[in-house]
C-alpha cells in the first residue's frame, strides 16, 4: 500500500505516555491535517514518522516498513513551525545543506538548491543571508530544503504559525501549488480549523496521544465524534436534545433520530454550513430564537442567535443581524448528528421568550 501508514504507534518518555497506539493511513497524494489540543501528541507523531525519537509500532511509506530505517534515509522532509535556518549559511546553502551530507559535490548541490528556491519563488534571495529574509521568506527556504530530499512523505509543523495574515495566504497558496505539482503525501500540523480544511483532504483529531477520530475533511468537520472534537472545529453548532422512542425534541420540535439512541438527555451536532435564517427547501424546519452578537468568520458575517436548547451560529450575508431581533434558524432533519457526550459538557443555554 502506497503513502503513510502507522500502525500502533507508540511514545513514551518519563514514565509519560506521549502517543498511545495510533493507527491511521494516508494516501498516496493525499493530504491529512493533523489537529489537537496543546500537548496533544501532534509533533510528537511527526517526529515519530521522521525518525527523530524512538516508538512502538511500525510506520511505513509507500509500503516500507520504516523500523530501524535513519531519518536521512527514510525520504521523509519535515518542515519545522521555526524554520531553522543556519544563520551562518546563506539561503542556497541551507537549502543545500541535506545534499551535502548525501555527499552531493558542491556545484551540483548549489544548482539543485537554486532551481528548487526558483520553484518557492525566492529565485532572486538565493544569497541572501537569513537574517535579511522576512519570516514568510524563511518559511519557503526551509520549504525548499524540505524538498531537496525528494520525499515520498512532507511533515510540516504548524508551518503558517507566526506569519501576518498576507504571508499566511501566500505560504497556504504557495503549499497548495507545490503539492498539486509534485506526488507527495503530507501531513500538517495545525491548531487553525480553517487551515485544516483548507489544506488537507483528511483530518485526524489527537487527545492526550490517543487517535480520536480519523476521516474525510468534510465529514469530520459536519459529524465530530465527540463533544471535545467539536469544539476544537468550530465548524458545528451543539444543541441540546430529549430523546424517546426513537424521536428527539428540540424546544417545540420532534425529528425522527437517524441512529439508534436511547431515551434520555443527548447532544446533537448542525453544520455552520447547514444552517440559514430562511427556508431553503420544503422540508427544513426551524427554531425560533433571538439574535445575539455578530462576529465575522472570514469573508461573511457570523450572526448568533441564541435557542432554548443552545446557541446556534449561522453564517448568513445580507439577513437582518439586529440585536435583540426575533429569529428563526432553519435547517434539513437529516443533518442533525448525535454526538456521543452529554449536555452537561455545553455552555447553558440562553433564556429565549416565547420558546417552550
Amino acid at each position: 500500500m502506497g503513502g503513510l501508514t502507522c500502525d500502533g504507534v507508540g511514545v513514551s518518555a518519563e514514565s509519560r505516555t506521549l502517543l498511545d497506539g495510533v493507527t491511521l493511513a494516508v494516501g498516496p497524494g493525499s493530504a491529512c491535517a493533523v489537529m489537537g489540543r496543546s500537548g496533544a501528541g501532534k509533533s510528537t507523531l511527526l517526529q515519530a514518522i521522521a525518525g527523530l525519537v524512538d516508538h512502538g509500532g511500525r510506520i511505513s511509506v509507500d509500503g516500507r516498513d520504516l523500523t530501524g530505517v535513519a531519518p536521512h534515509r527514510r525520504r521523509v522532509g519535515l518542515l519545522f513551525q521555526q524554520p531553522r535556518l543556519f544563520p551562518t549559511l546563506r539561503a542556497v546553502d541551507n537549502v543545500a545543506y541535506p545534499l551535502r551530507l548525501a555527499r552531493w559535490a558542491r556545484a551540483r548541490r548549489r544548482a539543485e538548491a537554486a532551481r528548487l528556491l526558483a520553484e518557492v519563488g525566492l529565485a532572486d534571495r538565493a544569497q541572501a543571508w537569513p537574517a535579511e529574509l522576512s519570516g514568510g521568506e524563511q518559511q519557503r527556504v526551509a520549504l525548499a530544503r524540505a524538498l531537496c530530499v525528494a520525499p515520498a512523505v512532507l511533515l510540516l509543523d504548524e508551518p503558517l504559525t507566526g506569519l501576518d495574515l498576507p504571508q499566511r495566504r501566500e505560504l497556504a497558496g504557495l503549499l497548495r501549488r507545490v503539492r498539486a505539482e509534485r506526488d507527495v503525501t503530507w501531513m500538517i500540523v495545525t491548531h487553525d480549523p480553517e487551515d485544516a480544511a483548507a489544506l488537507g483532504d483528511s483530518i485526524a483529531v489527537l487527545d492526550a496521544g490517543r487517535l480520536v477520530q480519523h476521516g474525510p475533511a468534510a465529514d469530520v468537520r459536519a459529524r465530530p465524534a465527540t463533544i471535545g472534537v467539536a469544539a476544537l472545529l468550530g465548524s458545528v453548532n451543539l444543541l441540546r436534545g430529549q430523546v424517546r422512542g426513537g424521536l428527539v425534541r428540540l424546544d417545540r420540535l420532534t425529528l425522527p433520530v437517524t441512529a439508534n439512541l436511547p431515551d434520555g438527555q443527548a447532544v446533537f451536532s448542525l453544520a455552520l454550513d447547514r444552517v440559514g435564517l430562511v427556508r431553503r427547501s420544503g422540508e427544513d424546519v426551524c427554531l425560533p430564537g433571538v439574535v445575539g452578537a455578530t462576529t465575522q468568520r472570514g469573508p461573511y458575517p457570523t450572526v448568533r442567535v441564541d435557542t432554548s436548547v443552545g446557541f446556534v451560529e449561522v453564517v448568513a450575508a445580507g439577513a437582518d443581524r439586529s440585536e435583540g431581533a426575533a429569529a428563526e434558524v432553519w435547517f434539513h432533519p437529516a443533518d442533525l448528528w448525535p454526538v456521543p457526550g452529554t449536555p452537561s459538557a455545553l455552555p447553558p443555554p440562553a433564556s429565549v421568550g416565547g420558546a417552550r
